[in-house]
């Protein structure tokens, strides 16, 4: 039996982790074995030196799955900025992740995540499949996996990146 519940939380400043908010605002609602959750800060700090002005975040959770769109960005200047969307599933010893196609906005330049990605995380490696970041003729794709043990066997060592005409 699930119970069904809303919840609001309006606070001046918050920090959670090692984010600071300013004017965080949040909503959340429980219903039928899922719970929605939107939020908003006018600033997140991210450490001393980074900062963004608008803070967005949306998630359904349900089963084991949740689902997400975040959004961050700066008011003064469009030289920096993210628009991620993805879904997270969550099993028995293992996260995957994808996301969905995004949008991320680098020193002006804008950068599209294609859709066909995957990153399975377990307890002994993380694999990246598929991951494309692509800017007009740029891109950068990410295949292979990462052991998390440091007597994981050479095999789960293995990060390969293609970069294809690249500008710096």
């Amino acid at each position: 039996q699930s119970a069904n519940f809303n919840i609001k939380l309006n606070t001046p400043s918050l920090t959670l982790y090692g984010f600071k908010f300013t004017d965080f605002k949040g909503m959340g609602s429980a219903l039928n074995r899922s719970f929605s959750f939107r939020s908003s800060s006018k600033k997140l700090g991210l450490g001393d030196d980074m900062q963004a002005d608008l803070f967005s975040l949306n998630a359904t959770v349900a089963r084991d799955t949740l689902a997400f769109e975040l959004e961050l960005a700066n008011s003064d200047t469009a030289h920096h900025r993210a628009d991620l969307n993805g879904v997270f599933v969550f099993q028995e010893h293992r996260l995957n992740m994808h996301l969905s196609p995004s949008e991320l906005v680098i020193n002006d330049k804008k950068w599209e995540i294609a859709n066909d990605n995957l990153f399975v995380l377990d307890s002994a490696s993380l694999h990246v499949n598929q991951f494309a970041l692509k800017n007009e003729n740029e891109e950068i794709r990410i295949n292979g996996a990462l052991g998390l043990d440091e007597d994981a066997s050479p095999a789960y060592n293995q990060l390969h990146a293609e970069v294809a005409s690249f500008d710096l």
